[in-house]
């Protein structure tokens, strides 16, 4: 009896087809981890808005628009437009507002549109100048104004509208109240006639019908709450 001997083949040739096999599954995984990586970081910004969305929006309105002017950085607009009328010009006041719903970071920051009244004493005239929201000045109205008004002289106002200084006061003041009365506005109102003995800011929360719920006065020179 004859045998035939039968060479075996090399163990790389018996593994390779193991090895294609774990190489093709291996790529495939690398190209699936890939492709997650590429669609978690194309859907982060989306998941970010969307995990953030409501608080987002409820923030939104609560942000602080430094275009919108302070009063004394709307009074710089308005002085210098009416004493280039009348360069003797003096503030008798300044009023700004605050109507439902308020912004309660832009209240807290005492930015609004502003109204400023002036004596012009070369024309005894009283001229209202309006610095709107875009710190836009402009001359509403003048009428005459025969008696001069006692005024205290403006150089002397350092209190902003905002601040750490009347509106926070304001606030920890009248802010359970106008928490409590959503459709209530704000005034502030500077005044510098010598009625009173300084310089004052006037806080007040009115009702839609004009009723005073709150109020704050603070000397506009110190702080001091009057």
């Amino acid at each position: 009896m004859s045998f035939q001997y039968i060479q075996p083949e090399p163990e790389e040739k018996k593994k390779s087809p193991v090895n294609m096999q774990v190489v093709i599954v291996v790529v495939i995984g690398l190209v699936v981890v890939v492709c997650l990586i590429i669609g978690i970081v194309v859907a982060l910004p989306r998941l970010s808005s969307l995990l953030s969305g409501s608080s987002g929006e409820a923030a939104s309105g609560e942000t602080v628009s430094y275009d919108i002017p302070t009063a004394r950085e709307a009074y710089v607009p308005a002085v210098t437009l009416i004493r280039s009328q009348d360069a003797g010009a003096q503030l008798a006041s300044a009023t700004g507002a605050w109507t439902p719903v308020i912004n309660r970071a832009q209240l807290g920051s005492g930015r609004t549109g502003w109204t400023f009244a002036f004596y012009l004493p070369s024309t005894e005239q009283m001229a209202l100048v309006v610095v709107d929201r875009t710190d836009k000045p402009l001359v509403v109205s003048k009428e005459p104004w025969g008696t001069p008004p006692g005024l205290h002289d403006d150089q002397n106002w350092q209190i902003d509208s905002g601040g750490n200084s009347g509106m926070e006061a304001f606030l920890q003041t009248c802010g359970g109240t106008l928490e409590a009365e959503p459709d209530s506005r704000v005034h502030a109102t500077l005044t510098t006639s010598t009625e009173s003995q300084w310089l004052l800011w006037q806080y007040q929360l009115l009702s839609p019908g004009g009723v005073v719920l709150c109020e704050v006065s603070l000397d506009a020179s110190s702080g001091q709450v009057r």
